[in-house]
């Protein structure tokens, strides 16, 4: 019991902090209280001093509050290539309906998907794997849970890495250029590997960001992307010969699955994707072609390397008519873009190091041919082809704004239409085709459509935003068709059916030809010839020749500016080939001229 304060008989007592005195409630100081404080300087042997135990860190195992059905780590991986090559066997299967493809070309495609999922750096373990590594970890987890007031167990869980690093493969210098850098792509940024940076030393900011970084993508390198599938299509559609170009799959009518896969893929397989995966196989918009080239091209180099398997070149002549058409052309143009396209030398091959290899057996081991040259080349073959298309014209017409005129009935441009008339056709087809809804990108806008073209965007809407399957709506979306049916949409046939673009012109155009002129002042076709270069930026390409440009850009789904440099390109070069050609006329005209004068002088000494 406590002792009472002699004075006042409270029973409150506190300590005072600074004298260390007791104290009662009242203020009175108890008394015969003795407060000693023992102070040693130096610490004698009857101490005892308590050892720091150094505990290992204990792994605190937590409940998960993840969704279980999404995949994350090397198992998403998987998942996400699996998702990828079911939407490339539904790509193939379309392609095979709508263009009445032979049944080979799905084996062909089968055998070009194989070869291209092995040039891949990495691939993920397969979903067994992951259920044997996972199982123990599971039981664990759960008996801690079901028992908190338990210590956990002293043992440490090693840390897993999603993803190792690896060096990807890099191009070759050849293609580093100013072309090449308008024209191509760069085909990946390599990496150190992660096990010789851990043992070089410690990582530096920048290294664990990029770490980071890399393993939060779902794939090294852009191979395995949609974007990859469209590149080994159209390595498939090569070995089969099809005359096909890179527009021809590159449309906003959503008949080849590509803009919204999420539609092709059974809900099995959807609902383990994360927002992130759905992002990676849901591209906004369709790519250019020189990106889906760059990948294609890299693919038919590494298989030639590695494998030693060949791909064939364009099947160039439809191609090339394709392209006359495209500017309205005629089968005279036909025949001078094909004769111009010879002397240039240009490679219709997905890679230029593959122009000059044998068609028999490759030899063993693979290996590439001497570089061409004329280097900086890796363009889709397509592009070359209308570029020779557009550079023809120009030669005839010389489309800077002064007219040129034929003499003679021998001369080619006699037989082209008159240049006003064509033109015209041109600008309504560039009209029209601005006009077109499925045209990326397209420029017109709401308020700028009329009644039946909304109606006409409207049922395509439906068709291409508008999941099909019965399976996947949600209970709350029965309300839907009972207050707000939709009508049946029936499939386009001018835009579902067709994959590729149309020609813009009908079959036979009414043309007049270009007159004959007998004014000897009149420019005749290839005089003062004009080369604009694609550096200048103020804007000094005519009307005439711009037109033409934008016309063979919009048919090769390529921008304005490649054409005028690809075009540059050839003019160079078909200037060199004219001078080192009239360099040697000269110089075999002066042998001959010496030679005469070596016979006049030797008859002349006879005589005498």
């Amino acid at each position: 019991m406590v002792r009472a304060c002699p004075i006042c008989k409270s029973r409150r007592w506190h300590r005072e902090p600074l004298s260390g005195l007791i104290v009662c409630s009242e203020g009175h100081v108890l008394a015969n209280y003795r407060n000693e404080n023992n102070e040693l300087l130096e610490s004698g042997p009857h101490l005892l001093h308590k050892r720091s135990l150094k505990r290992p860190k204990r792994t605190k195992v937590h409940a998960s509050n993840a969704d279980p059905k999404l995949y994350h780590g090397d198992r998403a991986r998987f998942h996400y290539l699996q998702c990828l090559q079911l939407l490339f066997r539904h790509q193939v299967s379309t392609l095979i309906r709508i263009w009445s493809l032979p049944p080979e070309f799905e084996i062909i495609c089968r055998d070009t998907w194989a070869l291209h999922v092995l040039l891949w750096p990495k691939i993920p373990d397969e979903p067994v794997h992951h259920a044997h590594a996972t199982s123990s970890s599971d039981i664990s987890q759960h008996a801690q849970v079901g028992r908190p007031e338990q210590p956990a167990r002293e043992e440490t869980v090693p840390r897993t890495e999603d993803e190792p690093a690896s060096e990807a493969e890099s191009e070759e210098s050849e293609e580093n250029s100013d072309l090449a850098g308008l024209l191509s792509e760069a085909s990946g940024s390599s990496s150190e590997d992660e096990a010789h940076r851990s043992q070089s030393g410690p990582e530096g900011p920048a290294q664990r960001i990029k770490a980071r970084k890399r393993r939060a993508a779902l794939h090294e390198g852009d191979a395995a992307t949609p974007r990859g599938n469209l590149s080994v299509l159209m390595c498939a559609l090569y070995l089969l010969r099809v005359p096909v170009t890179y527009a021809d799959i590159l449309r906003h009518t959503y008949a080849l699955p590509y803009l919204a896969p999420s539609h092709h893929l059974p809900p099995e397989m959807t609902q383990h994707l994360t927002k992130s995966t759905i992002q990676g196989l849901s591209p906004k918009f369709p790519p250019k072609a020189r990106k889906v080239h760059a990948l294609a091209s890299r693919l038919a180099r590494n298989v030639w390397l590695k494998y030693g398997i060949r791909i064939p070149e364009l099947n160039a002549a439809p191609v090339l008519w394709r392209a006359v058409r495209a500017l309205n052309g005629s089968p005279l143009l036909y025949t001078l873009s094909k004769r111009l396209l010879a002397a240039l030398d240009i490679p219709l091959t997905l890679h230029p190091s593959l122009v000059s290899l044998p068609s028999n057996s490759p030899p063993t081991p693979p290996t590439l041919p001497p570089p061409r040259r004329h280097p900086h080349e890796n363009i889709p073959p397509e592009l070359g082809l209308i570029c020779g298309v557009v550079l023809a014209l120009k030669l005839l017409y010389g489309l800077d704004g002064t007219p040129r005129l034929p003499r003679d009935d021998s001369d080619r441009l006699a037989g082209m239409p008159e240049l006003g008339p064509w033109l015209d056709t041109l600008k309504q087809a560039k009209e029209k085709t601005t006009r077109d809804l499925y045209t990326a990108p397209s420029e017109m806008g709401v308020l700028q459509m009329s009644d039946e073209e909304t109606d006409a965007y409207l049922s395509f809407a439906q068709h291409a935003l508008v999941d099909p399957r019965p399976s996947i709506n949600k209970p709350e979306d029965d309300l839907l068709p009972r207050f707000f049916p939709l009508p049946s949409v029936p499939r386009p046939d001018a835009h579902g059916d067709h994959i590729g673009p149309s020609s813009a012109f009908p079959s036979n155009t009414d043309f007049t030809a270009t007159p004959l002129s007998r004014d000897p002042a009149a420019l005749q076709p290839g005089n003062k010839h004009v080369v604009y270069s694609h550096l200048d930026k103020n804007g000094t390409v005519p009307e005439e020749y711009e037109l033409v440009l934008q016309t063979a850009a919009g048919w090769a789904r390529v921008e304005e500016q490649d054409v005028l440099t690809v075009v540059e390109v050839y003019e160079r070069r078909l200037e060199r080939g004219w001078r080192k050609e009239r360099r040697k006329r000269r110089l075999e005209s002066g042998e001959e001229r010496e030679k005469e004068v070596r016979h006049r002088s030797r008859s002349a000494l006879r005589a005498t």
